[in-house]
């Protein structure tokens, strides 16, 4: 099956903030689940060479393997094949990557290479059903930590995935939410994440900024990765936050022009009054960022 979601970053000074607002405005989360995830590999990182995750969820009694193909970031939403597998334990079926093969997998794992466990997430989801016009989002708020070895990072994040019907469905329920829990939209997926832990020892969400941008595109992608660095504690590019909200205001035109010139501006008085740290808080907990962000992935998809 091919697994559609949008998924936004959540400042992480706000704590559990996000879950009382969202409860407010969509009522008591569905389910409630602790969910314990190992992601495995070989040493050369085989999988992840061919942008496949290969994963053991443990959800209360319940074993699931995952195996996700290769895919992209395409306005914003996450798109790849995914394949699930209930199991009676922990132990892997390598089995099922053939059967995977067979529908669709381009994956190919060198024969006689060991499988290690690379990297875990370990998080709290909270998750919602909600209907919508267009089709049924699950909208899901995970709380947790990425660790590999003795490298950890947190991790706050919504994702919002099409279980049926159209992707606007996915867009129409993100502006709802934008509206009550400020975000950003995210071009990072747990497993960049947990990767780059293993590789690097750092987070991917405070790794080196992409070029600046050439397209609308590209250049939504460099905000994002500037509010991900702001939020793993990185305060050095502020400046080109500066640049990229500038950049926003040449691509959008009004109303968005002026909402981030005013944006800009009260970041330069709480500089003056409380210093950078206070005022880059301050701007991850705008919602302009994910609101602009939504509206210009629309455009593009229309």
């Amino acid at each position: 099956m091919h697994e559609i979601e949008l998924k936004l970053s959540l400042p992480r000074t706000r704590g559990g903030s996000a879950l009382s607002e969202l409860v407010t405005r969509f009522g008591e989360p569905g389910e409630q689940h602790r969910l314990e995830n190992v992601y495995y590999d070989d040493r050369a990182l085989n999988l992840h060479r061919q942008r496949v995750a290969l994963r053991m969820r443990r959800q209360g009694e319940r074993w699931i393997q995952t195996l996700k193909g290769k895919g992209g970031v395409q306005q914003g939403l996450h798109k790849r094949l995914e394949w699930n597998w209930e199991r009676d334990n922990e132990s892997l079926d390598l089995a099922r990557i053939g059967q995977a093969r067979q529908e669709g997998l381009l994956c190919e794992i060198p024969e006689g290479n060991e499988l290690i466990a690379v990297f875990r997430t370990d998080f709290t989801r909270h998750a919602w059903q909600v209907e919508r016009p267009q089709g049924v989002v699950e909208l899901v708020l995970d709380e947790g930590v990425i660790t590999s070895g003795q490298h950890s990072a947190r991790l706050y994040e919504m994702e919002l995935e099409l279980l049926s019907g159209q992707t606007s469905a996915i867009f129409d329920l993100a502006e709802q939410v934008l509206d009550v829990v400020p975000a950003w939209i995210s071009f990072l997926s747990k497993a960049q994440r947990g990767y780059a832990l293993f590789q690097s020892g750092s987070d991917a969400a405070a790794q080196h900024l992409p070029a600046e941008p050439r397209s609308a595109t590209e250049t939504l992608q460099w905000l994002a990765a500037i509010l991900d660095r702001f939020n793993a504690g990185d305060e050095s590019d502020w400046p080109d936050w500066l640049l990229a909200v500038t950049r926003c205001r040449q691509i959008a035109g009004e109303p968005w022009s002026t909402r981030f010139s005013t944006l800009q501006k009260g970041f330069a008085r709480e500089i003056e009054k409380q210093g950078l740290s206070t005022a880059i808080q301050q701007v991850l907990q705008s919602p302009l960022h994910g609101q602009f962000a939504l509206q210009a992935m629309q455009t593009e998809a229309a």
